[in-house]
């Protein structure tokens, strides 16, 4: 597994997930030895929103759709989260 080469791939494409709305992060996960792609969405509710605009692989990865875990601190991602969005009519 080439964990530089997805580095760089995410690094890439972050800018394009994090407009789409409810979108506050992309990491990289390890499953079944493949290397993915973890599109991270504000809340539960707007995951099959976010599923019907991101694509379902990018340059190779596959890509998953998921709802940010709550109570989680992401050190090190800080500068990769974008506020959540603003309820409807603000």
């Amino acid at each position: 597994m080439d964990t530089q080469a997805a580095e760089n791939v995410r690094q890439r494409h972050l800018p394009e997930m994090l407009k789409i709305p409810h979108v506050v992060n992309m990491g990289i996960e390890f499953k079944d030895s493949e290397i993915i792609f973890n599109v991270q969405v504000d809340k539960e509710a707007n995951v099959p929103q976010v599923e019907r605009m991101v694509p379902s692989k990018i340059e190779g990865y596959d890509v998953v759709v998921e709802p940010v875990p709550t109570g989680v601190l992401w050190y090190g991602y800080h500068s990769f989260i974008k506020p959540a969005s603003p309820p409807d009519g603000q």
